[in-house]
C-alpha cells in the first residue's frame, strides 16, 4: 500500500490516469486475501472522487502475481471505480492502456536520478 499511497501523492498525479502495475519482479509474497482486501479499500477511498473509472492494467508473468491480481480485479468488478485488465507480460499491459515503454522507461529512470 505504500506504493499506491506514494502514487496518490505525486503532484503529478489525476484520478483519471491511466495505471500500469508491473508484478514482474514478484517472486515471494506474503500476501493473503486480507491484504488484498485492505488494498482494494484504499483505493477505493483514496480514489473513489473520480467520476470518471480509472484504466488499471496489472502485468502479471508470474502465478503468484497473476492469482494476487485475480483477487484484486474479483473486489473490483463491477464497482465504478476502475477497470482492471490482467496481462501476462508488460508490455501487452502498456499497450491496452496505450503506454510507450521506452518513454516510460526514460522517464523513471531521470526520476531514479533525482533520488
Amino acid at each position: 500500500m505504500a506504493l499506491a499511497t506514494r502514487y496518490s501523492l505525486d503532484p503529478d498525479f489525476d484520478s483519471k490516469n491511466r495505471m500500469l502495475v508491473d508484478l514482474s519482479d514478484l517472486q515471494d509474497a506474503k500476501a493473503t486475501f486480507r491484504d488484498v482486501f485492505a488494498l482494494n479499500g484504499f483505493y477505493e477511498r483514496t480514489f473513489a472522487a473520480s467520476d470518471t473509472p480509472m484504466s488499471v492494467a496489472i502485468s502479471a508473468p508470474t502465478g503468484l502475481g497473476y492469482g494476487l491480481a485475480r483477487m484484486f480485479s474479483a473486489l473490483t468488478s463491477g464497482k465504478p471505480l476502475m477497470h482492471v485488465e490482467i496481462f501476462r507480460s508488460v508490455s501487452d499491459a502498456a499497450t491496452y492502456l496505450n503506454i510507450d515503454l521506452g518513454k516510460l522507461r526514460d522517464t523513471q529512470n531521470a526520476q531514479a536520478k533525482t533520488m
